[in-house]
């Protein structure tokens, strides 16, 4: 089989039939170009940004899908039952700080995005973004106070986290973003 990806046009060429993960086989087209969220039915990476500052990059069809497979339609007042808690609130905040359950999110749908899996020799896996710097510009967007603060340390040419004025000024973005979407 020989599959050739052509970079960012989300397109392949196709040189023999492949079948998807539900069995169907995917269209071929011998001398054209099939875009690849049609033969991946229409998957797409949204990245998500959580309230508690964090973020999820997951695969959906569609951005409803996207939340619901994180967990974000979670109803706190089911699992307080589950639980046996009856102190709702505490649960529905547990959720959110771990990142489930109903919050205030962004979603939007990634372009630039790739990631390495490295095998470790125990069987286990350690994964790290491709292109950091691609990764990092298409991240950014969903974080615009780090964004102004390795803004302003690029201006005084000073290399991050490594002067107190460069930890000071990150340290700040940062709490400043992990609570940026809670409600006030």
């Amino acid at each position: 089989m020989t599959v050739t990806y052509h970079g960012i046009a989300h397109e392949m060429v196709l040189e023999v039939p492949l079948v998807s993960r539900n069995g169907g086989i995917l269209e071929v087209r011998k001398s054209g170009l099939t875009p690849w969220s049609t033969m991946m039915n229409a998957q797409k990476l949204y990245m998500i940004r959580l309230e508690n500052g964090n973020s999820v990059i997951t695969q959906a069809a569609n951005e409803p899908e996207a939340l619901e497979l994180i967990g974000i339609n979670a109803d706190p007042t089911t699992l307080a039952a589950e639980m046996n808690e009856a102190d709702v609130p505490s649960v529905h905040l547990a959720l959110v700080r771990s990142g489930v359950g109903p919050q205030k999110v962004t979603i939007r749908e990634l372009h630039d995005f790739a990631c390495n899996v490295e095998l470790k020799d125990d069987g286990s896996f350690h994964v790290t973004v491709g292109d950091y710097e691609m990764a990092e510009e298409e991240f950014l967007d969903d974080y615009p106070d780090v964004r102004v603060a390795l803004q302003a340390i690029d201006e005084q040419d000073d290399p991050r986290l490594t002067t107190d004025f460069a930890r000071e000024v990150l340290t700040e973005a940062v709490e400043k973003e992990r609570t940026r979407l809670m409600p006030r």
